[in-house]
């Protein structure tokens, strides 16, 4: 990931400027502003997600926090000096931004530990056996909370069988809604040795990633489950998510920031959101009623699709979570359901091919969503989502067979081929704003009108080429 291309075109400005002034802050502590720079890369991204969730809360729950964050002795690694380390990370955590700082700073700073799995069975068993369930939740506590399994520590690593089957029988967390596998809630790799873990169909999720969770999976298959989620950081690398079905709003539904480089996705059917669904709606409803033992308001807070703004009296508030997620040198395709479902987020992608997809009613290979208004009259925020050195190829849908944009799409060195729009649209549909650079537009189909690019917004073509796509009416662009 490009973090200075990440930084600048981050959507949430809040988060940049809160950034900016941790960085005017950490000058006034010579080695707080070197480790800054140095892990720019990595802490940035960690930052933006930490500060969006703080902000998110409800004031009191918020000071609760930052009140624990400045009390914790998980960060000693970082600061060099036990009366430093305590008035610094203090004075940091009475600011929001100086908070999540510390929340970004807190992962992978304790001595790492190597857990092996040493049983395809993946539940509880007292049977001198480590599994998968016990290996996670003992690398989540930095403990043998299961003495089957040795003890985590900091940023572990979970090593399984090569080539082991291992089968999820039952739900085991419910955080995010039915999950095989325990919440992610530190950092943890888990190398799979060719190894795979298979769900159930649809009946729950195989794995989710906390807010403080930061999983990377490595030559490992997942399938025959209802995807996963992320609402931290999750990098997929050279890995296939294989024969999953979405659930409550994509195969790999991102709320956070995901990286997948190196992988497949593919035969995914019913991708309901999109195999990859990224910016996901948070809702944080505020709502007023009497509350029986105090006196004046009383608020709720919702998120993670639990809104309901008749819950207790007037609907107050409404925000929108965009997430990250870039792909490189990976294949998503022949998926059922949109390839990619961008909502608000960011998302780019580069030397990729996408292709064969069947979405449904709008974009076959991408949907970039955003630039309109909700129910309640409140703007949406457009998404933005680059194509650099790809294929968009031999994807369908009704409108926008290759891509439907409402947001700002970037396509670079790649190519738009073979896509096809059973109504508008063979290759794109835009609403947004598109940009064209070197790039090829062709061959693609529409039933009715724009073979190659149905336009309603912006297009800006720079060296490249939108010919030999068929439509009745405007077989390469329309209007």
């Amino acid at each position: 990931m490009n973090y200075f291309d990440l930084y600048s075109s981050y959507p949430d400005h809040t988060v940049t400027a809160a950034w900016d002034c941790q960085m005017t802050e950490a000058a006034q502590t010579p080695w707080l502003k070197e480790l800054l720079l140095r892990r720019g890369s990595d802490l940035f991204p960690r930052f933006a997600v930490c500060y969006a969730e703080l902000r998110a809360m409800p004031r009191s729950a918020r000071r609760a926090v930052q009140r624990r964050i400045g009390r914790s002795g998980e960060l000693p690694a970082i600061f060099p000096g036990s009366l430093q380390r305590s008035a610094l990370q203090q004075r940091l955590a009475r600011s929001l931004a100086g908070a999540a700082l510390l929340l970004a700073l807190a992962s992978g700073v304790a001595t790492a530990a190597t857990i092996t799995v040493t049983t395809k069975d993946p539940r509880v068993v007292p049977d001198g056996q480590c599994s998968l369930i016990e290996a996670i939740v003992n690398a989540n506590a930095d403990a043998a909370f299961f003495s089957d399994c040795p003890a985590g520590s900091g940023a572990d690593t979970i090593v399984l069988p090569a080539k082991a089957n291992v089968r999820l029988g039952d739900v085991y967390d419910n955080t995010y809604g039915p999950t095989g596998l325990p919440l992610i809630t530190s950092p943890i790799t888990i190398q799979g040795n060719g190894a795979r873990i298979r769900g159930q169909g649809n009946a729950f999720r195989l794995l989710a990633v906390s807010i403080s969770g930061d999983l990377t999976l490595e030559n490992l298959t997942l399938t025959n489950g209802a995807g996963m989620f992320n609402n931290g950081f999750l990098t997929i690398d050279n890995s296939t998510i294989s024969g999953n079905v979405s659930f409550r709003g994509g195969v790999v539904s991102n709320h956070g920031s995901l990286t997948i480089q190196n992988s497949s996705l593919s035969r995914n059917p019913d991708g309901a959101g999109g195999v990859v669904s990224n910016g996901g709606l948070v809702y944080i409803g505020y709502s007023s009623m009497p509350h029986p033992f105090k006196s004046g308001p009383f608020c709720f807070y919702y998120y993670n699709y639990t809104f309901n703004p008749h819950i207790g009296g007037v609907y107050c508030n409404y925000y929108l979570y965009s997430g990250v997620v870039t792909v490189a040198n990976s294949t998503i395709s022949k998926n059922s359901g949109v390839a990619i479902f961008n909502q608000s987020g960011t998302v780019t992608i580069a030397n990729s091919n996408i292709s064969g997809n069947r979405g449904g009613s709008l974009g076959g290979g991408a949907f970039n969503f955003g630039g309109s208004l909700d129910f309640y009259g409140t703007p949406i925020p457009g998404g933005n989502m680059s194509f650099a050195n790809s294929t968009i190829s031999k994807n369908s849908a009704e409108h926008g067979g290759g891509i439907f944009n409402r947001g700002a799409v970037t396509i670079e060195n790649s190519t738009v081929s073979d896509n096809k729009a059973a109504h508008d649209g063979g290759g794109i549909f835009n609403y947004g704003d598109v940009s064209l650079v070197d790039s090829t537009i062709s061959q693609n189909r529409a039933k009715y009108s724009g073979g190659g690019v149905v336009n309603y917004g912006s297009l800006t073509i720079s060296n490249s080429v939108i010919s030999g796509n068929k439509a009745r009416v405007g077989s390469d662009v329309f209007p």
